[in-house]
């Protein structure tokens, strides 16, 4: 009898895909603008699904928005925010 070394389906990870809707509204920007960005080369290109269907891969679209994450500039702790006069409250 043969053995097969072959990994079960549900051990296999394929990437998430993505499709527009869902990659607008993790990234929070319009269509236009992600397209912009995209022919300037500062966002990822999608993938095609078929003739007429494109998606994105899920970890590209995840690293975009932690690169953009880590070049924030650091911010205030918000109690530290909390505790100073507004500019109402010194006039």
């Amino acid at each position: 009898m043969a053995t097969h070394n072959k990994k079960p389906i549900e051990s296999i990870r394929l990437p998430l895909v993505l499709r527009k809707k869902q990659v607008l509204a993790m990234v929070g920007l319009s269509a236009s603008t992600v397209y912009t960005l995209q022919k300037e080369g500062k966002f990822p290109e999608p993938i095609r699904l078929s003739k007429k269907a494109q998606g994105w891969l899920g970890t590209d679209i995840e690293n975009w928005v932690a690169a953009k994450a880590a070049r924030r500039p650091v911010s205030e702790p918000v109690s530290e925010l909390a505790s100073q006069p507004t500019a109402e409250a010194a006039a």
